[in-house]
């Protein structure tokens, strides 16, 4: 009897497998080859799906980043050129009121952020070379960066933009937001921030894009194709004579 007991789920399942239709496996591996044959999916962006709310979004945003801006303000720091551009040849003609871009804003944020990096990297790093602190500034403020941080912050899902170079063609968005608009919108930020108020850009650069720094391995960053000239100028910057061969 405690043997049946012992076999009484094999036999369940054996029975489930019996009930299954024959047709199920074919039916399902003729949808997957239908699937393939209509090659991959169109691009659609977040917005064109379901539950989708802007506003919600944007003060999700705003909540994640840990600042209060005007939604007015937002708007344009999220409004890339080439939507604005799209938009108002799309309507020359009509009276269609088209958001500003938001490049004045990130020309601001690029060269705050250039200057608080220099700055803050200078005084951690004091004995670095004139040349290293300029070459983690730059790794710092490189598109690649700057728009992995923007993506991890929700800007793609949110910032305007267009990739159409057909005008006539009524599809705005075909492909999702490449480096340059990811990173124009971080530096937007950054200069709405600085307009209001500098310390908040300064904090947010520090918590957000100095953040990376800890994951930089500076031997690979860094190359010295001719050690003993830097040596000689690090010791003639402290006042010191020169290296002496041991």
């Amino acid at each position: 009897m405690s043997r049946l007991f012992t076999l009484f789920p094999v036999l369940i399942s054996c029975v489930r497998h019996s009930r299954r239709p024959r047709f199920i496996r074919p039916y399902l591996k003729d949808l997957y080859g239908r699937r393939l044959a209509q090659g991959p999916e169109i691009y659609r962006p977040r917005k064109d799906w379901l539950c989708w709310n802007r506003d919600s979004e944007l003060c999700a945003f705003l909540s994640r980043i840990g600042e209060n801006l005007e939604k007015d303000l937002i708007e344009v720091v999220l409004t890339d050129r080439s939507y604005s551009s799209f938009w108002s040849l799309k309507t020359a003609d009509s009276d269609r009121k088209i958001t500003q871009d938001n490049s004045e804003l990130a020309a601001l944020g690029f060269s705050v952020s250039e200057n608080f990096l220099y700055v803050f990297l200078r005084s951690v790093y004091p004995r670095f070379p004139e040349e290293w602190i300029m070459t983690i500034v730059q790794y710092l403020k490189s598109p690649s960066e700057l728009a992995f941080i923007a993506a991890h912050l929700g800007i793609k899902d949110i910032v305007l933009y267009s990739d159409q170079v057909d005008y006539s063609s009524n599809k705005i968005i075909s492909a999702p937001p490449n480096l340059d608009v990811l990173t124009h919108a971080l530096m937007a930020l950054v200069g709405a921030l600085a307009k209001d108020k500098m310390e908040r850009a300064h904090l947010f650069i520090r918590d957000f894009i100095l953040a990376r720094l800890p994951d930089i391995d500076l031997t690979e960053l860094i190359s010295i194709p001719n050690p003993l000239p830097l040596l000689q100028g690090i010791l003639q910057s402290e006042g010191r004579g020169p290296p002496e061969t041991r």
